[in-house]
Formats: structure tokens, sequence, C-alpha cells
């Protein structure tokens, strides 16, 4: 099967950026009304309903998972969905999404060292250069310094999200191998109802009637809606199908976005316009992804 152009392959990471972006916005409203293990289950449980008959009916004809890469999946199921999902949920409801947007800006670079280790990439001058300049976008747009600020008991939170994007990252590397013998999305589907299982015996004491009437509150569950079809349904389809045509730290590369994106949404929500600060971090994400992305084309 010839490889898609890549243009279209930057365009599939930006989609998944936006979304994601959008979803710190979301999940801090769906958190403050449903307990995280709860919705952790919800999420993937639903997602998998919508995940499932799509893999049948977009599967290759012929297409059969060998039992060796069925069985690889769990693992990378509780890396990447998971764990994933019910550590995010847990860490955010106890930290401020900025703490949370700084802290997954690490993933690009945990990627990279789970890449090397694992030898799918090599440490060139050119990725370094990359990561360094998007994560000091960040940086310059979450205006993190050096200093240990008092973080009103969010340490607890920090931990949890950092434990999530290590998870993450690895699931990267592990989807970047398997992609080859299975389609995405199939892949996808499998991951999470594996999922569900997982995540199951966490989250099923703190599941009640209430926690139904939350999930359908006004002003909660538009925001409920999008996480399930945008933020996990789309997002885990067109990264596992990324995965496929693009090194693992270039996806994670283009987390460097989100908080990016996350500005630009509460600018149009009607908050302060973004100053001089905003478009220099823009303008080093932006240059991070062109080197990788220029390198790529040369060595070509």
């Amino acid at each position: 099967m010839p490889s898609p152009p890549r243009l279209l392959v930057h365009a599939a990471l930006i989609g998944v950026s936006v979304l994601f972006g959008i979803n710190f916005v979301g999940m801090k409203i769906v958190l403050g009304e449903v307990p995280a293990s709860a919705w952790a289950l919800v999420r993937i449980a639903a997602a998998t309903a919508f995940l499932a008959p799509l893999a049948w009916f977009l599967r290759p004809a012929g297409s059969r998972p060998s039992r060796r890469i069925l069985l690889a999946l769990v693992p990378a199921a509780i890396l990447g969905v998971g764990g994933n999902q019910l550590l995010f949920a847990l860490g955010l409801h106890r930290t401020t999404p900025a703490h949370a947007s700084v802290i997954t800006a690490c993933v690009p670079i945990l990627t990279l060292v789970a890449a090397v280790v694992a030898r799918q990439e090599q440490l060139r001058w050119h990725k370094v250069a990359s990561l360094v300049l998007a994560l000091t976008g960040v940086l310059i747009l979450l205006e993190v310094d050096l200093g240990i600020p008092d973080d009103g008991g969010t340490w607890t939170g920090d931990l949890l999200v950092l434990t999530n994007a290590t998870t993450y990252a690895i699931y990267l590397v592990v989807m970047r191998r398997l992609g080859r013998h299975i389609d995405a999305p199939t892949a996808t589907a499998l991951c999470f109802g594996y999922s569900v299982l997982f995540v199951l015996p966490f989250a099923a004491p703190a599941f009640d009637a209430s926690t139904a009437e939350a999930l359908v509150a006004p002003g909660v569950f538009g925001w409920v809606a999008f996480a399930i079809l945008g933020s996990t349904v789309t997002t885990y389809l067109l990264n596992n199908w990324a995965l496929r045509h693009a090194d693992s730290s270039l996806v994670a590369l283009y987390i460097y976005t989100q908080p990016i994106v996350a500005t630009a949404l509460s600018t149009a929500m009607g908050h302060d316009l973004p100053g001089t600060r905003f478009f220099l971090a823009a303008a080093l994400v932006f240059a991070g992804l062109c080197v990788s992305t220029v390198r790529r084309r040369a060595r070509g």
C-alpha cells in the first residue's frame, strides 16, 4: 500500500491536537460533576461502542490479527487507554489545567527517550532541536520559570498526570511497532475493549444513579459527547493511523500545540486577547514542527 502524502499525515496530527486541546477545557467541567474513575469508565465504554462496529466495517478484506498481536495489544491498551484515561481523570481532578498542560508537554521528550531505548529512532540533532524549540514555546506560554511555586496542594494530581504522560509515551512507541501488523481501526477498538475490563474494577464502586444524572445535566452532556466522539474516538483513530506513516516522536511532538489551542479557545470564549507571549510561543512551537518536517524531507 503506498504511503499517504506527508501533508495528510500532518493534517491528521493537527486535528488530533485541536481536539485534545479543547479537551483540557471541557474535562475540568465534567470532572467537577462526575467522579474521576466513573468518568474514565464511561468514556472508554462509550467509545468502544462506537469503535467496535466501525472497526468491523473498515477492516481490510481477509484481515485477521494473529494471536501474538492480540496478546501484545493487552499491555498497549493498559498503557495507552485504560491506565492512561484513568490516570488523566484522577490527575486532572486533583490539579489545574495549566499544570496538566505543562506536564503533558513532557510526552514528546518521554516518547523520544522510549523510542531511542526501543531502537526505533536515533537521537539526531534535528529531533533534539525541534523538541527544545517547541518545549520552550509551551513554557513561555504558560509562564513557567525555574522556581518552585506554592502549588496549592496539587502535587498528587501532578504526579498522576506525569505517570499518565509516561504511559502514553510508551504506548506511542509500542503502537508504532504493532501498527505495521494490524489496521488502525481494529487496533484501536481492541485496545478500548480490553481497557473496559481493566478499568471496570476501579470504577464500578463510584458509579451510581447520581453519576448518571450528572452525565446528562445541562452544561455537562455536551462536553461528555465531545469527549467520547471528538477527543477519544476520533483522536485515537487518527493517532493510530498516523503512527503507521510517521515516527512516534513526530506524533508526540504535536502535543506541544495543545496549550496553544486551549489558549485560543479561552480567548474565543470571551477571555483576554492573547498578547506578545502567546504569539512568541506559537512561533516557537511552529518552528519546532518545521525543523522536524524540513529535515525529514531532506532525508527523503
